[in-house]
């Protein structure tokens, strides 16, 4: 197991990575409910990735800007990271579409 992920009360998802090394902990979030934009923060809410989902209607899915920072690119399996915080970002949209 490399990645493990869940949701807490406060509509975060905890992701904890287990590369081989000593474990680090993640947080994704929607930082305000006005804007469509979630973040990957790392525990010391040092800011990693953005991530902002745009739907198409045309195509029935969303294309996403991402912006990454320099602490980011620094990550050991960032790519492995970056495809998590995709999937949590579905996972919100998904569940904010369900709610509705």
């Amino acid at each position: 197991m490399l990645l493990d992920f869940k949701m807490n009360w406060k509509g975060q998802i905890l992701i904890r990575t287990l590369f081989g090394g000593p474990e680090a902990y993640y947080i994704f979030k929607q930082p305000s409910l006005l804007k469509n934009t979630f973040v990957l923060v790392h525990e010391d809410e040092t800011e990693l990735l953005s991530i902002e989902p745009d739907f198409k209607w045309t195509k029935l899915n969303s294309d996403y800007r991402l912006a990454a920072s320099d602490a980011f690119e620094q990550l050991v399996r960032k790519e492995l990271l970056l495809l998590t915080a995709i999937h949590c970002a579905n996972y919100y949209l998904t569940m904010m579409a369900a709610a509705a």
